[in-house]
């Protein structure tokens, strides 16, 4: 209340709400997209891109090993458990996204979405997380782009791409796009990863419903 108060913060605060969309990055909600690469490549070299990077986190972590929390795992004989325990043996990460996540601003409105009040005694551990990640990583390469107007992209240089929790903020026709663009950066045997609020259509199950 004291900040919207004084004129200039009100009107920055206004500013934001109007120009700036929410913006997180969660390193949990890649776990299942690691246990799928772990187990079908199995310790052979992999190349990885991750469209719609947020703040870098994933292939980062993957590359240094950073474990997830435990998840409830309704699978056969543990499988992903399993899987997320193998070591993924990242050749190549290319992370794309149209901010860069290392930008200060960029990280400050990140960190600014990404707890609810009751969580911020988080923030300590997620600085210092990201320190890390940004510090120790060597594998992955950063392009800056806009995902759903960008049209030249590399073609056939990854095993596999990702889209987490991108999807679902998209209209139809830039749904579409994105995912040629994700799959036209895999190779011949390529695998396309989707994690995000979606599920199949019933009336069509090639295709996916974010209603």
């Amino acid at each position: 209340s004291r900040a919207l108060a004084d004129e200039q913060s009100r009107q920055e605060w206004e500013n934001l709400l109007l120009t700036k969309s929410t913006t997180t990055t969660i390193y949990q909600r890649y776990a299942g997209s690691c246990a799928v690469i772990s187990y079908l490549f199995n310790g052979k070299p992999v190349s990885v891109a991750d469209l719609g990077c947020g703040g870098n986190y994933a292939l980062r972590g993957i590359e240094l090993r950073e474990p997830f929390k435990p998840i409830v795992d309704g699978t056969p004989n543990q499988i992903l458990t399993k899987a997320l325990s193998q070591r993924i043996n990242l050749e190549r990460g290319l992370a794309i996204d149209i901010e860069n996540p290392d930008d200060e601003a960029v990280r400050e409105w990140r960190l600014a979405c990404s707890f609810y009040p009751q969580e911020l005694d988080e923030l300590p551990s997620i600085v210092a997380f990201e320190d890390r990640l940004r510090r120790e990583s060597e594998r992955v390469q950063f392009l800056q782009a806009d995902l759903v107007s960008f049209d030249w992209l590399p073609r056939s240089v990854v095993d596999v791409s990702i889209l987490s929790t991108v999807l679902y903020q998209l209209p139809r026709d830039e749904q579409v796009r994105l995912i040629g663009q994700a799959r036209d950066l895999l190779k011949p045997s390529g695998v396309l990863i989707v994690q995000d609020f979606a599920a199949k259509d019933p009336e069509s199950p090639q295709t996916l419903t974010f209603d």
